[in-house]
């Protein structure tokens, strides 16, 4: 269980609110057909990873967290939402690839 510092906690925290918040702005200016759930079901899954996020530095259920969040709001995001949710999973993409990746290789200061 590798964590992450809470420097890079919240960004990832940021990043996520700020897809909440694209959401929103999406709806709000958005007329949804009567009964679409899109921005809803979009919505729900940005919240939950939010709050799952903020209680958790371990890298590992941080991807996968973040990975899981992009495959729902993938299925659930089509029609009017699709426009937030592109740029939310390009988002996730990149957070979960900079979580990924090996840290950079450390100076041996022995010569």
């Amino acid at each position: 269980m590798a964590d992450i510092s809470v420097q890079a906690q919240q960004r990832i925290l940021s990043a996520i609110r700020e897809r909440l918040q694209d959401v929103r702005m999406l709806r709000a200016s958005t007329r949804a057909k009567n009964g679409y759930m899109g921005f809803n079901l979009t919505e729900t899954t940005l919240s939950e990873l939010h709050d799952v996020v903020a209680k958790s530095l371990d890298r590992d259920q941080i991807v996968d967290w973040l990975k899981l969040s992009d495959g729902y709001i993938a299925l659930t995001g089509g029609g009017a939402v699709a426009p937030a949710v592109k740029r939310a999973r390009e988002a996730f993409k990149v957070m979960w690839e900079e979580l990924e990746a090996p840290p950079p290789a450390q100076l041996s200061a022995a010569g």
